[in-house]
């Protein structure tokens, strides 16, 4: 009777068997994803906007024989905190445009292309638009998000450039062009806005 007691109770107490391989391997898996998420959800934080105030630009006026020029804009965010951190800034630009026939009963109209862009213009960029009725206006937006190079440890500045062109083999007449550009930046890696951070727009 002993023996056959002793031996049921081996058989209760026997050990736990040790997890399986394929559990450990899935458990430091999620483990690792978990550590990437984490990291992940640091990097894309970005601060709240601020936004400059609206600078409006002299009104250009193109005819056939002067179809073409360029107006420069100056970005520049400031901080009274320097941080590492990179700075992001983009621009937008609210065009109006008007069409001044020479001749009164000229029925064909001309178009206009108009480029906002950081650097060197690049084939395709801008927008072409075929200009409405004789003093009907038409409207339009460009957007240029600006080169991410910029730490905070200093003032950031950038140099973009706004193009217009009309059709010079069009019909004869005026356009005239009415711009206002609007600067917005904020922080990559934080989640507030730094003391005195700030957007400026202005002419060179």
């Amino acid at each position: 009777m002993n023996g056959t007691t002793q031996s049921s109770s081996l058989e209760t107490s026997s050990p736990t068997p040790a997890p399986r391989p394929r559990l450990l391997h899935w458990a430091a898996r999620l483990v690792l994803i978990a550590a990437c998420a984490g990291t992940v959800a640091t990097s894309e934080l970005l601060s709240p906007p601020v936004f400059s105030e609206g600078f409006v630009g002299d009104k250009v006026t193109l005819t056939n024989e002067a179809p073409r020029t360029t107006r420069d804009i100056i970005v520049r965010v400031i901080s009274a905190e320097p941080h590492s951190d990179i700075v992001e800034a983009d621009v937008r630009t609210s065009i109006t445009t008007r069409w001044i026939p020479a001749d009164p009963n000229e029925t064909a109209l001309p178009w206009l292309h108009v480029s906002q862009f950081e650097g060197e213009e690049s084939p395709g960029m801008g927008t072409t638009a075929t200009l409405l009725a004789a003093g009907d206006p038409l409207q339009f937006e460009e957007f240029t998000v600006l080169n991410t190079n910029c730490e905070l440890t200093g003032p950031c500045e950038w140099l973009a450039h706004l193009r217009f062109e009309m059709q010079a083999d069009g019909p004869k007449g005026t356009i005239e062009v009415e711009w206002t550009s609007l600067a917005r930046g904020a922080v990559r890696g934080m989640d507030e806005v730094p003391s005195g951070f700030t957007v400026l727009i202005s002419a060179p």
